[in-house]
C-alpha cells in the first residue's frame, strides 16, 4: 500500500432484498413464574405476562453490525419494574444486545436485552434474556423465541 495508507473496509450495501422479516412468538410462560429475586420480601408473588401481544414482527438486517428491528413491547419484571424492549438490537453471528437506561421519572429500571438466534429450516429459534436492575432488585428471565418467515411480497421494508 505504501505511504501509510490502510485498506478501506467496504460496508456491504443493505438492500430490501437482503432484509428478512419474521413473525416471532415469545414464550411468555417464564414471565408468569418469575424468580423470587424479582420481588421485594417473601410475600405473595403476583405475576403478569407481556403487556402487549407476544407475537410480533422482527426484521433481520445484515450489515456491520447486523441488527434486529423489534416491534415495541413492554415486559413487566416484578418489582424490578416494567421494561420497554428497544426497537433495535445490534450484533453479529446470531448474537444481539442492547442496554436501556433507567428513567427515574417513569420508574423504568436499567435493563439489558440479549438475543441469541439460529436458523432452523426457513425460520429462527433462540432465546431472549432480559435483565432489569432497579435500586434494590435484580431480575433476570429467559424467554424462548420462535419465528417463521414472512414472505417478502407481504412486507414493505423501509
Amino acid at each position: 500500500m505504501g505511504l501509510g495508507c490502510q485498506p478501506v473496509q467496504t460496508v456491504p450495501k443493505v438492500t430490501p432484498s437482503s432484509a428478512r422479516a419474521y413473525e416471532v412468538t415469545l414464550d411468555s410462560r417464564a414471565l408468569n413464574d418469575l424468580p423470587q429475586s424479582c420481588f421485594r420480601g417473601s410475600g405473595l408473588v403476583i405475576t403478569s405476562p407481556l403487556t402487549s401481544t407476544p407475537t410480533m414482527r422482527w426484521t433481520l438486517r445484515p450489515g456491520i453490525p447486523d441488527r434486529v428491528e423489534l416491534m415495541p413491547s413492554r415486559v413487566w419484571l416484578g418489582d424490578a419494574g416494567s421494561v420497554q424492549l428497544p426497537d433495535r438490537l445490534e450484533g453479529n453471528a446470531g448474537h444481539y444486545a442492547a442496554e436501556i437506561a433507567s428513567d427515574e421519572t417513569t420508574g423504568h429500571p436499567w435493563a439489558r436485552v440479549e438475543l441469541a438466534i439460529r436458523p432452523v429450516g426457513e425460520g429462527i429459534r433462540g432465546t431472549m434474556r432480559l435483565l432489569a436492575i432497579s435500586s434494590d432488585i435484580q431480575c433476570e428471565v429467559a424467554l424462548a423465541v420462535a419465528g417463521r418467515p414472512i414472505p417478502p411480497r407481504l412486507v414493505a421494508f423501509r
